[in-house]
């Protein structure tokens, strides 16, 4: 008896071609499915990319060019106070003639100010004797010190110099460690800067009261800016700076306030960053010293302008002038009747992205002084930022009416 099999395969012509693999066709045109897919998701991700480059990097030139002004501007506002007051004898002898001082911290110790180099003023644009920074920038310089009874007005009259103190009428507001500026009654004398070391009274940390005269000496003495603790002088060159002894008699003492607080500040961009010296602590005019890190210390990055103007109120009113010297003439040193119509300071800083974007600023930085703001040869590479500040220059306005 014949039986049939329990299975058998049946293969019909629809079945044989199910099961049949991708043809070469197919194969392609999946690929090229896959490869536009590939290439849309790239496409989107460079684009966000590049938003998230350009949004990142012009926040960071907006924080920069923030920061570098707000140092700028906080030693501007704070400019003058306790080294400018409105005395003839001041301006014509210390801001028109030559300062001498010392620092046994400072490399080289015995230093000067003067007007072709490094003028004892509140504040400046462009010194003479402070190395230019960077092309199409300006150098801005302010002093001021710490004086606890600021504007000191025509000072107080010197009786005598001893050589080693200054005997005067009147030693309020002076304490030990302060900075005195000895100006010369006069001409044909340079002004002079010593560290009081001790005095009468309430200048001394003993309260004694057994001295009569303002001491500038050579060894440890009780400093008041460090509680009386014992310090060594560091601002007082022993033998004296080479002023004659009666230069000072009948002339004017003037209080600067602490040595650690008497600063005379340069600002200068330098291989775009912004960098600021301090005459008092370097050496700010040397060229060689003008990449040391040491000496002009960097305190902000990405900085490609910084410019510069005052405000001059030529009627004694409002500001009706800008210009970039305080007197009309340039490389003219300013009179009285100059610093009294000073008002202002305007400043514009520009800072850039870090790195080049897909997207960068197609017309140049501009600011109210000058107009446009020159920028190196490829400056269309990159995001900026720019901030504009009008600084009032308040403790010279009073000091030119004191």
């Amino acid at each position: 008896m014949y039986t049939w099999p329990m299975y058998r395969a049946i293969k019909t012509p629809g079945a044989r071609h199910s099961q049949n693999g991708l043809s070469l066709v197919e194969l392609m045109v999946a690929v090229v499915i896959g490869l536009l897919t590939v290439l849309a998701i790239s496409q989107s991700m460079s684009f966000f990319d590049r938003q998230r480059r350009g949004t990142t990097t012009g926040a960071d030139a907006q924080t920069n060019s923030a920061l570098a002004t707000y140092l700028l501007e906080r030693d501007l506002r704070i400019s003058g106070y306790g080294v400018y007051v409105n005395n003839t004898n001041f301006i014509q002898f210390c801001s028109q003639g030559t300062v001498r001082t010392f620092n046994a911290q400072r490399d080289p110790q015995e230093f000067q100010f003067s007007p072709n180099n490094v003028p004892f003023v509140p504040v400046s644009i462009n010194p003479p004797g402070i190395p230019a920074g960077d092309p199409n920038t300006d150098v801005i310089g302010a002093a001021y010190g710490t004086s606890g009874i600021g504007i000191t007005g025509k000072g107080v009259a010197i009786g005598a110099d001893s050589g080693t103190g200054y005997t005067v009428q009147n030693t309020a507001g002076f304490v030990a460690g302060d900075m005195m500026l000895a100006v010369p009654k006069a001409a044909g004398s340079d002004c002079s800067v010593y560290e009081l070391t001790d005095g009468p009274g309430t200048v001394n940390c003993s309260g004694t009261g057994a001295l009569t005269e303002l001491q500038y000496g050579y060894a440890s003495y009780a400093n008041r800016y460090h509680g009386c603790a014992q310090v060594m002088p560091t601002r007082n060159k022993p033998g004296g700076l080479g002023v004659p002894v009666a230069a000072y008699k009948d002339g004017r003492l003037f209080n600067l306030g602490g040595r650690d607080g008497l600063v005379h500040a340069f600002y200068a961009v330098r291989g775009g960053r912004l960098t600021r010296c301090d005459y008092q602590q370097s050496d700010c005019t040397a060229q060689g010293k003008a990449s040391d890190t040491q000496v002009w210390v960097p305190v902000a990055s990405e900085i490609v302008a910084l410019r510069a103007e005052f405000g001059i109120a030529s009627g004694g009113g409002a500001v009706d002038t800008w210009r970039t010297t305080v007197c009309a003439a340039s490389g003219c040193n300013p009179t009285a009747a100059d610093w009294q119509n000073l008002r202002v300071m305007r400043i514009a800083v520009v800072a850039r992205s870090l790195k080049p974007t897909g997207s960068g600023d197609t017309v140049p930085p501009q600011w109210s002084g000058q107009g446009e703001l020159t920028l190196n040869g490829d400056w269309q590479k990159y995001r900026y930022s720019t901030t504009e500040v009008v600084v009032p220059l308040r403790n010279i306005i009073w000091g030119a009416t004191s």
